[in-house]
C-alpha cells in the first residue's frame, strides 16, 4: 500500500513539474478541450477518491464523511470520463488526465507565486504586457516595442497591432484588430 501511495505522490509531482516547466505549450494545445477549472474539478476528485479509499483500507468504515468523500471522487472521475470520450484519438485519451493534472498542478504552483510575488499567471507584472500574446484563432504575435502605456505586436505574417492599457482586462485585449490573449 505505501510503495502504491508513494508512486501515485511522485507520477502527480512529475505532472506538477511537466505543467510548470511546459505551461504556455500546454494551455495552448489543450485549450480547445479542457480549462484550468476543468482540470482543477479532475485533480480534486482524483484526490478526494484516493483519501475515501485509503479511509476505507485503513479501517475507518463507511461513516457519512467517507460516503460523500466517495461520492465526489466518483462524480469528478465521471467529468473525467466524459471529456475523454469526445477525444478523436487514442492517444488523446491517454494523455488526457496527465494533461489535466499537470495543468491544475502547476496553476495552483503559478497562483500561488503570483500572490506572494504580485505577478500574473504568466510571470510577469500584473498589467505589464507579455512578450508574445495569441489572436482568437491561437496564432502568435511578437511584441516589436513598449512605449509608456502601450505595446505594438506583430504576426508572422506581417500585420501589426497596437495595445493599450486601457483596452486590457485580466489577460486580454480587445482591439479594433479583434481580441488577443496571453497565459
Amino acid at each position: 500500500m505505501e510503495t502504491g501511495v508513494i508512486i501515485l505522490g511522485v507520477l502527480v509531482g512529475l505532472c506538477i513539474l511537466y505543467g510548470l516547466l511546459t505551461w504556455k505549450k500546454l494551455r495552448a494545445r489543450w485549450s480547445n478541450v479542457i480549462g484550468v477549472g476543468g482540470a482543477y474539478i479532475i485533480l480534486l476528485g482524483l484526490m478526494l477518491l484516493f483519501v475515501g479509499i485509503g479511509s476505507l483500507i485503513g479501517g475507518a468504515g463507511f461513516s457519512g464523511q467517507t460516503v460523500v468523500i466517495l461520492v465526489l471522487g466518483m462524480l469528478a472521475l465521471v467529468y473525467c470520463v466524459l471529456k475523454m470520450l469526445r477525444l478523436p484519438t487514442i492517444r488523446q485519451k491517454i494523455l488526457f488526465p496527465f494533461a489535466a493534472v499537470s495543468i491544475a498542478g502547476a496553476f495552483i504552483w503559478k497562483l500561488i507565486f503570483g500572490i506572494v510575488f504580485h505577478t500574473g499567471l504568466s510571470g510577469t507584472p500584473e498589467g505589464e504586457l507579455p512578450t508574445i500574446i495569441y489572436d482568437q484563432e491561437n496564432n502568435p504575435w511578437t511584441c516589436l516595442n513598449r512605449e509608456g502605456e502601450e505595446a505594438e505586436y506583430q504576426s508572422k505574417d506581417g500585420r501589426t497591432v497596437r495595445i493599450r492599457h486601457t483596452e486590457i482586462s485580466g489577460t486580454s485585449a480587445n482591439t479594433n484588430v479583434g481580441m488577443f490573449h496571453w497565459y
